[in-house]
């Protein structure tokens, strides 16, 4: 009985194979023979094709391809992991970003302070004193319009208010409350929301020459930090 078994299902076998390989009666008595150790199921194209000369040398090839598909893919584990690092990097680079580009609006708007500075400088030596309108400086100021009619708060760079001047310190103050800027709001409430001031002391001042700049939002202390 067991004989008769085994010669059905390498009859089987070679019925799978006949269509690349021709099965020889060698091929028949070695498969019945190997039986008790290798079943017939790894004979039909299951093992890698060299076990006890049974044919199947196409196991080999389905195996290899089986083996490459498994290397292509990804395990949650390994996804995760990306995730993990992306979100990492993230945190990092974002905030050092964002810290850079309002570093870079503030350089600019140093500029536009200098040259505010150098007007009124020039508008003090001829009339003893500086001013607090803007049109009665010899400067031009494209990037700069007036909050609203008639006011003479300044909005620099969509970005900026540009306080009057402060007659008493004789001082120019810059806010970065870009959010207020966009409402057109008004400078206390840009001031009390500002990340950032950004003081000059004009040379009559009682501290010629002196700047500050100070941090209200932890974006504005790393922004003021070396300014």
């Amino acid at each position: 009985m067991r004989k008769a078994n085994v010669f059905i299902t390498n009859k089987s076998c070679a019925a799978h194979h006949s269509s690349s390989r021709k099965v020889s009666m060698r091929d028949i008595v070695v498969g019945f023979f190997n039986a008790p150790l290798y079943p017939a199921h790894r004979h039909c194209g299951m093992t890698n094709g060299a076990e006890r000369g049974f044919p199947s040398h196409l196991a080999g090839e389905g195996a290899r391809r089986a083996g490459e598909g498994y290397k292509k893919a990804f395990t949650l584990i390994e996804l995760l992991v990306v995730v993990l690092i992306i979100g990492i990097l993230a945190a990092v680079a974002v905030p050092q970003y964002k810290k850079a580009v309002v570093k870079s609006r503030l350089a600019n708007m140093k500029q536009i302070m200098s040259a505010v500075k150098t007007a009124e400088e020039a508008y003090y030596l001829t009339n003893g004193t500086y001013t607090e309108q803007w049109a009665e400086l010899d400067i031009d100021l494209p990037n700069c319009p007036p909050r609203a009619t008639g006011s003479d708060v300044l909005i620099c760079d969509n970005y900026f208010m540009l306080d009057p001047l402060n007659g008493l310190e004789s001082t120019l103050t810059v806010y970065y409350c870009p959010d207020d800027v966009k409402l057109k709001s008004r400078i206390v409430i840009c001031e009390n929301h500002s990340d950032f001031t950004y003081t000059v002391w004009l040379d009559n001042s009682e501290y010629p020459g002196k700047y500050l700049c100070t941090g209200k939002t932890n974006l504005g202390k790393a922004v003021c930090k070396g300014n």
